[in-house]
């Protein structure tokens, strides 16, 4: 769960790993469809975490966020910033 619309209230959100898609129903919006988030289909081999959805850019939302491992050892956070969709990108 997490409070995608900043109204306080957590939105149910769902996670399709296979094809990367993030669905949230806000609470703000209850007749609405539901917002998404794309992430693209999983690669063989990989392995992904939905778990990491928080506020990474400081404007006091939820972003959607998934950690992904491509190979053992190797590392990385993408998220979709809450303030202008733009897709962020972190390698560790």
């Amino acid at each position: 769960t997490a409070d995608i619309d900043g109204d306080g209230i957590y939105d149910a959100t769902v996670f399709t790993p296979s094809t990367g898609v993030f669905r949230s129903r806000l609470s703000s919006r209850p007749g609405s469809p539901p917002l998404q988030a794309y992430f693209g289909p999983m690669v063989s081999g990989e392995s992904r975490n939905p778990i990491m959805l928080g506020d990474y850019d400081g404007d006091g939302l939820d972003e959607f966020a998934v950690q992904t491992q491509p190979s053992p050892g190797v590392g990385r956070l993408d998220y979709v910033r809450s303030s202008n969709g733009a897709h962020v990108t972190f390698n560790a």
